[in-house]
């Protein structure tokens, strides 16, 4: 059996350029095609990339039903827990347990406005928060 050297190796997914110039990138995450674009070819690349990564290191969240305080438990926890200082990891996730999550912790991300983050921001400031 011959295999063709110019097709990506299966789960790698597929790049495309767009009529309008544009690159299109899909990739096949948890069952669900991913569609990513840009103008250069090596930002879709790279975002492929980092989905795949995520997903195989099972932090990939669907965007549309994560929310704020899901993916604020796996920001500090993946990113922050091993990026700063005790003290300062301990710091954050008391900021996020005490002010973030209790307004905005049930808002899903892709509903997320800055309208709301402005509210949340207004409060702190002047003490209601």
């Amino acid at each position: 059996m011959m295999m063709n050297k110019n097709r990506n190796a299966n789960g790698m997914g597929s790049i495309r350029q767009r009529s309008d110039g544009s690159f299109e990138g899909r990739i096949t995450i948890n069952g669900k095609r991913k569609s990513f674009y840009s103008n250069k070819q090596g930002d879709v690349i790279k975002a492929m990339r980092s989905a795949k990564k995520a997903a195989d290191d099972g932090l990939y969240f669907e965007p549309s039903r994560i929310t704020l305080a899901k993916w604020l438990d796996s920001w500090l926890n993946e990113y922050v827990l091993n990026a700063v200082k005790p003290l300062t990891y301990a710091a954050y996730k008391s900021q996020c347990k005490t002010h973030i999550v209790p307004k905005l912790g049930n808002i899903k991300l892709t509903s997320l406005n800055a309208t709301q983050i402005q509210a949340l921001y207004n409060d702190m400031y002047y003490g209601f928060c």
